[in-house]
């Protein structure tokens, strides 16, 4: 076994967290960091709770409790059957790597906690609770959670922790500052009930007294001497005895007794406090209820005693610190509500211990003071120093929240001049597209200056692009097709052609402002327009790509005349143009697209191609496919001619198999049978040894 502080040395002393413990950590440490990021009550605080809680829950191969503990470069995790805390481990370790782990084990050391157990069956609020605690900065707030008192982990009773160089502690077992019996507290209420309600020991009942029955019986009987004596007797007890067991014990017992004095009548209650005698005990029954009651009851004790008190305690003071009281306790957070009370409790104390002095104060002072405790803030009013902040922190809440920020647009702003266009998108892709601020977002992102400037940079992220495309829609096209226009680079021109091409026929029009005259518009403009238009479902209407077939660039005039091939009207003449253009290329789409069908017109040029011997064999055999097609008698001759048998020695014979001669043949079997020279051919040919001469015959 390994005490935590001898892990940093060793080389790797036991297995590394790996699977399900891994998993489980690294969601914990996620659920921390926001808690950290968010204010307390955000629903994805609770959520993240919640997710923590459910994998604790469905542990499988790790049953029992989770123990974790934190040295110089490790953090060691161990699941024992019992829940009981330990100064030596046999767990797995994990190198503090993963940001999310560095981060979790440096809350883990500020809050100077050697170890932290969970048990099974750890609720949600539990969880809640001790994140909200580990997610304070103790730098800032002067309070570690190995520094407070034991009572803190009284409502997380499926936690322990042990404090570095302390000894055990937890809400269930180990050293605690003091034990507590409920049977005590129960005779304490009882006795102050049923004395109030003037029950005798002989008509004692078994039930439970109500506080506010109890409250109206003192209001109706306090008057007495007697009985005021009685009751300011059974209080004196019942402070001495809750200020020795602290604001997390007695819970039923602090409870009942807030509840009576919150509800009894301002006479009663100075009529109470004045059976205190002198202002030692007087001071020694507030110093205990202070440390145990219900921070507003404690304040009205302190204002009814100073009333009647011949020492001064600043009104102003007081009032100020009740107002700061109602303001704590309207935080939904357990946790931090008692650390506002607690903070109110040790002021009020210090206004206690110094009753005896007269008021420091003068008298503008005190007005400063009814100032503050009367005013009522005002949004705008007082100007905050703006601290810096996190951009994609106020975007996330805001889009969380769905509601903006009037520093929303500076911090995307921010995000995208940061070149974290990407984080920016997953931000607003994890929350409905329909949100208020969502759409503001997507609104900002589609306007065309920021969308123009992601597809103008030297290097555009096309992965980015991709995902704000669909949100802009058409106006996307603008930036698109300039970009397309001057782009230098044939990688930047093929991923924005891409696009354009995927956004419809809508394009067509836009294309064609740009596409110009051919004198005056750069001939690669108009390549890559021609080329937009060719692939479009529709082409605008009104456009004439007849002029553009002249151009003197091969590369303008090929993309031309595809988009002439595509209109009915014009298409034999653009084939034509097309195999009497100087450039090959040109020449063979003529070829393939003739191959679909052609004009008896284009008889010469095609005829001229299949019998030339110099040209590639493959063009050849297209050429006389097409040739094939055309329903002409001037069509048969050049294909007769290549098929026409020769003298092979003494015999005559077919000429030897080539990709010309199977495509002559097919097309005569195809188009050609009934003719009787093309019939005489394909008979011989069917005779044929060559299985590949006899089969294209067939």
């Amino acid at each position: 076994m390994m005490v935590p502080q001898q892990v940093a040395s060793a080389a790797s002393p036991h297995a590394s967290i790996t699977g399900e413990l891994a998993d489980l950590l690294i969601e914990l440490s996620s659920a921390l960091q926001k808690f950290c990021m968010y204010s307390p009550g955000h629903p994805a605080l609770r959520a993240a709770a919640g997710t923590v809680a459910q994998r604790l829950a469905r542990r499988r191969g790790h049953r029992g409790t989770l123990c974790l503990a934190v040295a110089a470069e490790h953090v060691i995790v161990e699941v024992r059957p019992k829940f009981e805390l330990t100064r030596r481990f046999e767990g797995v370790t994990s190198n503090l790597t993963h940001p999310l782990l560095h981060a979790f084990a440096g809350h883990l050391r500020e809050h100077e906690l050697a170890e932290v157990a969970l048990a099974e069956g750890i609720t949600v609020e539990e969880i809640s609770q001790l994140l909200a605690i580990l997610a304070t900065r103790p730098s800032e707030t002067g309070r570690p959670l190995g520094a407070e008192p034991d009572e803190i982990l009284h409502d997380l009773p499926h936690v322990r922790i042990r404090r570095q160089g302390s000894v055990l502690v937890g809400p269930a077992g180990g050293e605690r500052a003091s034990e507590r019996s409920d049977d005590r507290d129960a005779e304490l209420w009882d006795e102050f009930a049923r004395d109030a309600l003037g029950i005798e020991e002989e008509e004692r009942e078994a039930r439970a007294y109500d506080a506010g029955e109890v409250a109206r019986a003192i209001d109706v009987r306090s008057g007495s001497e007697t009985f005021d004596r009685r009751m300011i007797g059974h209080l004196l007890r019942i402070a001495d005895d809750l200020g020795e067991a602290g604001v997390r014990e007695a819970i039923d017992l602090r409870k009942n007794i807030s509840s009576v004095l919150r509800q009894l009548d301002k006479v009663t209650l100075r009529c109470l406090m004045g059976m205190t005698g002198d202002g030692t005990l007087r001071r020694k029954l507030l110093s205990d209820f202070a440390c145990s009651l219900d921070v507003d009851v404690v304040l009205d004790l302190v204002q009814t005693a100073a009333e009647d008190e011949s020492c001064d305690v600043s009104r102003g003071m007081i009032r100020l610190l009740s107002k700061l009281a109602r303001h704590a306790s309207l935080d939904e957070s357990p946790v931090v509500a008692y650390r506002g009370d607690d903070g109110l409790r040790r002021v009020v104390q210090r206004l206690i211990s110094g009753w005896h002095l007269e008021n420091p104060n003068d008298e503008g002072y005190e007005q400063l003071l009814a100032s503050l405790s009367m005013s009522v803030q005002v949004g705008g009013a007082t100007a905050a120093k703006e601290s810096e902040v996190n951009p994609e922190r106020v975007i996330q809440l805001c889009l969380e929240t769905d509601a903006g920020a009037a520093s929303l647009g500076r911090c995307v702003d921010d995000l995208l001049a940061a070149g974290q266009a990407t984080v920016l998108i997953d931000l607003v892709d994890q929350v409905p597209a329909d949100g208020e601020v969502a759409a503001s977002i997507w609104s900002r992102l589609t306007g065309d200056s920021v969308l123009r400037r992601l597809i103008e940079e030297e290097d555009p992220d096309f992965s980015v692009i991709d995902r704000i495309l669909p949100h802009a829609g058409l106006d996307a096209s603008g930036p698109l097709l300039d970009r397309l226009a001057a782009a230098e680079s044939r990688t930047v021109r093929r991923h924005v052609f891409d696009r354009l091409r995927l956004t419809g026929p809508a394009v067509g029009p836009m294309a064609v402002q740009r596409i110009g005259s051919p004198d005056e518009t750069p001939w690669f403009v108009l390549r890559n327009m021609l080329s937009l238009l060719v692939v479009l479902e529709e082409l605008p209407g009104e456009f004439d790509p007849r002029a553009y077939a002249k151009h003197e660039n091969p590369q303008v005039r090929q993309e031309a005349l595809r988009l002439c091939m595509r209109m009915p009207k014009i298409r034999d003449a653009a084939i034509l143009a097309a195999l009497a253009d100087p450039m090959p290329r040109i020449v063979a789409m003529g070829v393939y697209e003739a191959e679909m069908g052609a004009h008896p017109s284009a008889v010469g040029a095609l005829e001229g191609i299949a019998l030339a011997d110099t040209e590639d064999p493959d063009l050849r055999a297209h050429a006389a496919r097409a040739l094939a097609r055309i329903d002409a008698p001037e069509a048969l001759e050049p294909l007769l001619t290549l098929a026409r048998p020769r003298r092979r020695g003494l015999r005559m014979g077919l000429p030897p198999e080539s990709p010309v001669l199977l495509a002559v043949l097919r097309g005569l079997a195809e188009h050609w049978a009934t003719e009787s020279r093309a019939e005489a051919i394909l008979e011989r040919a069917r005779k044929s040894d060559n299985r590949s001469i006899a089969q294209a015959a067939s």
